[in-house]
């Protein structure tokens, strides 16, 4: 009965601002990788909107490099989220058995 209390009180207070900081990491991880790799399809839409000979070449230049961060971005992004299921799951495993354990004595 203790080890649930106790874990109830882990749960509540300390791992629910862990948890709700790390979402929102992985959300503006998420958000800026999926920025970056959109910044081709933004320079399209200025060059539809104000006409492409608006278009500069530090413009094309920008975008490509921010497509390329965007790329690797992705590898990280996609790292991270993958880890943060396994973690996540692992945490799971672990309150499930201190649960069943403190059932058992």
């Amino acid at each position: 009965v203790l080890a649930v209390m106790g874990l109830s009180i882990l749960n509540f207070f300390v791992i629910t601002i862990v948890i709700a900081t790390w979402f929102g990491v992985l959300l503006s991880l998420g958000v800026a990788t999926l920025t970056f790799l959109a910044a081709p399809i933004f320079l399209l839409v200025k060059g539809m909107i104000d006409g492409f000979g608006e278009i500069i070449p530090l413009d094309i230049y920008v975008s490509f490099t921010c497509f390329g961060i965007g790329l690797m971005l992705f590898t990280v992004t996609y790292l991270a989220y993958k880890w943060s299921f396994v973690l996540f799951m692992k945490y799971l495993r672990w309150n499930i058995k201190v649960v069943k354990g403190s059932a058992q004595s």
